[in-house]
């Protein structure tokens, strides 16, 4: 009796297993199915950001040439040479074309821009506005503390307003950043001979000249000190020029 009850419900227990086996197989292809479509989604997702950020870069590079194109034209405007502004163009109207350059088109392409601000504040100095100057110089810092032309400029900018102790860390602080920037040693001999410190404001001139011989300024400065260290040579008609220096 068993033997007939076991040959009766065997085919239908292999069906039952053969149906079992064919569900989970079914499960696992949808679940491998479900993944594959996880990892193509992913894949592409990847993709997409990928593309996004190689066209960003190439959008940013392509906005700091333009940047920098304007910068240079204003630079010329402000009466740059090299890479020092050194005297101003006197014509207004050039002047004016440069603070145009600098706010209406360079900073509205680029908001945060460290050098449109440095070229900023060389335009409120040309114009006599200090306060100007100097809320640009500490902007232009802010945006890039490691720009030793950004501390230098800032240097001047609060020498201007007698603040000589900012003046001189500020210059420090370009130095260390850039010991070869002359501009910075420069600026540092003015605000220490403006504090009576004739044997540092010596070292700096003379280490500015090392780097750059050309500036004429630090010269008669450093030429002024010496005589006044050594009386029987002295000059008394040497002058000695209290301009802030400005680099850009």
């Amino acid at each position: 009796m068993e033997d007939i009850f076991l040959s009766l419900i065997t085919p239908h227990r292999k069906l039952i297993w053969k149906s079992e086996d064919v569900q989970m197989r079914d499960r696992r292809r949808k679940v491998s199915l479900e993944w594959i479509g996880i990892i193509l989604a992913v894949m592409g997702l990847l993709i997409a950001l990928v593309s996004y950020l190689q066209a960003s870069r190439n959008q940013k590079r392509q906005t700091i040439i333009e940047v920098e194109a304007t910068l240079r034209e204003a630079f010329e405007l402000l009466g740059g040479h090299g890479a020092t502004i050194t005297s101003y163009n006197p014509d207004r109207g050039d002047l004016e074309k440069a603070r145009h350059l600098i706010e209406e088109q360079a900073l509205l392409l680029m908001p945060e821009y460290e050098k449109s601000y440095r070229y900023l504040g060389a335009y409120y100095t040309a114009v006599g506005n200090h306060e100007k100057a100097l809320e640009a110089s500490s902007r232009a810092v802010d945006l890039d503390p490691r720009s030793a032309r950004a501390h230098t400029n800032l240097g001047g900018d609060l020498q201007q307003f007698g603040r000589l102790n900012e003046a001189a860390s500020a210059y420090q602080r370009a130095i260390e950043l850039d010991p070869e920037l002359a501009i910075a040693h420069r600026g540092l001999g003015l605000v220490l001979m403006l504090q009576g410190d004739n044997d540092g404001s010596i070292k700096a001139f003379r280490r500015s000249l090392e780097i750059d011989g050309t500036h004429e300024s630090a010269r008669k400065h450093l030429d002024a000190l010496l005589a006044e260290s050594t009386p029987h040579e002295s000059n008394p008609e040497t002058p000695l020029s209290s301009h802030s220096a400005r680099s850009n």
